[in-house]
């Protein structure tokens, strides 16, 4: 709704759409960010570094004694999921060479947050079947010191998405005074 909005307002008193075209290729450009080769190299090799996670998960899940509780079982389970939706998306973003600046840290930081609450929820589904209750808030404490660092994340994120939005209105902003002072008639004296 918002876009449908902002091009009505962009097209209205005579912008036409030489306007809408130029605020696009602005903010296109701002909002894509093309990879330099050592940047493009090193998502590639981090899609490479979690593909081969997710394949160490697997192969633990895999030799795990029988004795192991189902439960820690499927925590590598959700470790082989996030791990390879990692690599998917790494190797996207190195195949494009591009980033997008809007949508890609969220999705990011998505998946981070999403897998740091899989993870501490089945932490404290194993801890609440261990005998040792010392061992099990070690483990439930190690767990949050993450969960903190990914809700640190989470909120330096929704910053910048923040400063990206205010950005844009701006740009909106100067498009359109810029507009606006093209249509007035020039003062020559």
């Amino acid at each position: 709704m918002n876009d449908d909005l902002s091009n009505r307002l962009l097209e209205l008193d005579g912008g036409g759409k030489a306007l809408p075209e130029k605020y696009k290729k602005e903010i296109t450009a701002m909002l894509e960010k093309t990879l330099s080769p050592a940047q493009r190299w090193a998502w590639g090799l981090s899609a490479v570094l979690t593909s081969a996670i997710a394949g160490l998960f697997a192969y633990v899940a895999l030799t795990l004694p029988r004795s192991t509780p189902v439960i820690a079982r499927m925590s590598f389970l959700v470790g082989i999921i996030f791990s390879i939706g990692c690599a998917i998306l790494a190797g996207t973003i190195a195949k494009k060479g591009k980033m997008n600046i809007r949508t890609d840290p969220v999705k990011q930081v998505g998946w981070m947050w999403a897998f740091l609450v899989v993870m501490i929820t089945v932490t404290l589904l194993v801890t609440g079947q261990r005998p040792d209750a010392v061992r099990s808030i070690y483990m439930v404490l190690f767990g949050l010191v993450f969960l903190l660092f990914g809700a640190i994340q989470l909120v330096l994120t929704k910053i910048e998405q923040s400063e990206l939005n205010t950005r844009e209105r701006l740009l909106k902003l100067e498009l359109r005074l810029a507009e606006i002072a093209e249509s007035l008639p020039k003062n020559e004296g």
